[in-house]
């Protein structure tokens, strides 16, 4: 179930060289001003996600998967999309080192480089406990917040730019992944964002459950 389904500074700090590389990506996206320019760029980042992960599950699995769009309700899955002419719902997260966040966010805001260094930023910080703890505590959220609304997720979507993760180490420490589907969330897949000439699609490995969701057992009656 842990395939992958595609291939694959400041002053002071040492910065490791894919994390130089993806810092100086990061400073040609623009950061949204207000709430009504922050909500769209989180839209737009949920259908490329589901829009991502839809052209891999097409590749690999010959699933047609179209008509990607967000959620027209706020507090519901992030996006709808149709197959075989009925509608499903995806949830986007992302996995993400929170200092890193706090790293990121103060270098925008301030136009500098911060002092401090995210621990996530050196090779040594990604191991199998920390990658697995993490992970498992965003999907535990994002199960709770869809167990308590009773919001149906088909997709759970968690995507991942994370430079120092490699699809190969990710490939070992999901084998043997534990979690199922329950009830409100039927499947949950990991995208890892690369440098877009990495390959033709995201590396995607699934996490639990299947997609299409499998029917319910037709029930007959006898009298």
């Amino acid at each position: 179930m842990s395939s992958m389904l595609t291939a694959h500074g400041t002053a002071g700090i040492a910065l490791e060289g894919d994390w130089r590389r993806a810092l100086a990506r990061s400073r040609h996206v623009p950061a949204p001003a207000g709430a009504i320019a922050g909500r769209v760029w989180k839209e737009l980042r949920e259908v490329a996600a589901v829009t991502e992960w839809a052209a891999v599950m097409g590749e690999h699995h010959g699933l047609r998967i179209g008509d990607i769009r967000s959620h027209p309700r706020q507090a519901a899955p992030d996006c709808l999309f149709r197959m075989r002419g009925t509608e499903y719902t995806a949830e986007v997260t992302e996995l993400i080192d929170e200092d890193l966040a706090r790293f990121l966010s103060v270098r925008a805001r301030d136009g500098r480089m911060p002092s401090f260094a995210p621990p996530s930023l050196h090779r040594d910080y990604w191991d199998r406990d920390t990658f697995r703890e993490k992970l498992a505590h965003r999907i535990a959220r994002k199960r709770a917040v869809a167990t308590s609304h009773e919001r149906r997720i088909d997709a759970l979507i968690v995507t991942t730019y994370e430079p120092l993760l490699t699809p190969d180490k990710v490939a070992d420490w999901l084998e043997g992944w534990p979690l199922e589907p329950t009830r409100y969330m039927r499947s949950g897949w990991l995208m890892m964002e690369t440098d877009p000439t990495f390959a033709p699609h995201q590396p995607v490995f699934p996490l639990f459950g299947d997609f299409p969701p499998p029917r319910p057992p037709r029930r007959f009656f006898f009298f």
